[in-house]
């Protein structure tokens, strides 16, 4: 019951997601193990890119930071993603 709870919410914070909070979003989803929204997080990064450099709370250095705690999962999702690809190519 708690699990489902938590993904509810996850999916709710997911939906609130913006420059200016996206950073805190992602450490909460880290520090609580909210798979589901530390991907939306990751996500929203890379498909607001512009609007993240730009906006005036969030900004270049907050951005870098964010990515910058990102990166460990955003590298073994595309060292998963190309093995995967791989392994179904050799089928």
């Amino acid at each position: 019951m708690l699990e489902g709870l938590k993904r509810a919410c996850e999916r709710a914070l997911a939906q609130q997601l913006a420059p200016e909070v996206v950073a805190q979003a992602y450490e909460l989803a880290e520090n609580r193990c909210a798979c589901e929204l530390a991907l939306a997080c990751v996500l929203y990064c890379l498909d607001n890119h512009a609007a993240m450099l730009a906006a005036p709370k969030a900004g270049v250095a907050s951005y870098a930071g964010t990515l910058a705690r990102m990166r460990g999962r955003l590298e073994r999702a595309v060292a998963d993603a190309i093995q995967e690809k791989c392994a179904r190519e050799k089928e």
